[in-house]
């Protein structure tokens, strides 16, 4: 068994997880069930379906995408990315177009209408999670910022090394 820089011992990826951190693990899951309990109330989530993942897809391509696309790069199904983008289409926020290469593909633009709404959307959203930042602190924010980083490389280095990141069956919830 390793040492972490911390001095506590690290698992081997072969080798079982310490008791100490299966503990710790089952704290940060029930923590994580109890914060999820605090989500925003059903109409609300019900009625965005995906839709602010979608058009940050939408926003940051250098140009239009095929349904299919913007469902891969969301990490959704195709049938809740075309429920979604008839819900975006309906506020106006996108329209769908033939291709100009490909007549038979559709393509999905971004409307001035839809940029400006996620713009605002971005912005309340910068207010809200800044207001929570507030109430931890700064010395609790930097290190949440540092841990969320550090759990995201390595997420990476498991990905690239092909050891697993999610739970089996973990990707199959939305479909």
């Amino acid at each position: 068994m390793a040492e972490e820089k911390s001095g506590g011992p690290v698992a081997s990826p072969e080798g079982d997880v310490p008791a100490e951190y299966r503990l710790w693990a089952r704290e940060l899951l029930k923590l994580s069930v109890d914060m999820r309990r605090q989500r925003p109330a059903p109409e609300i989530s019900q009625g965005m379906r995906g839709m602010p993942m979608v058009m940050r897809v939408l926003l940051d391509a250098d140009g239009p995408l095929s349904p299919g696309q913007i469902a891969r790069a969301a990490g959704v199904t195709d049938a809740r990315i075309a429920n979604t983008l008839r819900a975006l289409e309906q506020r106006g926020y996108i329209r769908r177009e033939p291709s100009e290469h490909d007549r038979r593909r559709v393509e999905v633009i971004v409307t001035e209408e839809g940029r400006r709404r996620a713009s605002e959307h971005f912005d309340e959203l910068l207010d809200l999670v800044g207001g929570f930042l507030e109430e931890l602190g700064e010395r609790d924010t930097r290190d949440l910022i540092r841990i969320l980083g550090h759990i995201g490389q390595v997420m990476e280095a498991r990905r690239r090394e092909g050891r697993q990141v999610c739970p089996p069956g973990a990707g199959d919830a939305g479909r």
